[in-house]
């Protein structure tokens, strides 16, 4: 995925900021903190953006499904 500044991060003080629709695309919570984190505590994306951001909601939850299969 090519990253674009202003949709899947922007710059603050000299330092990347990840959005909450890269978050989300990327498919999984790293635990680190971020200030847009879209996750839960169980590592599922937050119902907020079930409507916010749809297809990336979609697109996290089968990610994060498709990964717990295969770990299982």
């Amino acid at each position: 995925m090519k990253l674009v500044e202003g949709e899947h991060y922007y710059c603050e003080n000299g330092l990347y900021v990840f959005t909450s629709l890269f978050l989300l695309l990327r498919g999984y919570c790293c635990e680190s903190g971020c200030r847009h984190c879209p996750y839960d505590a169980k590592g599922w994306p937050r119902d907020e953006f079930r409507q916010a951001l749809p297809q990336a909601y979609a697109t996290a939850c089968a990610a994060i499904r498709a990964r717990r299969q295969r770990d299982a």
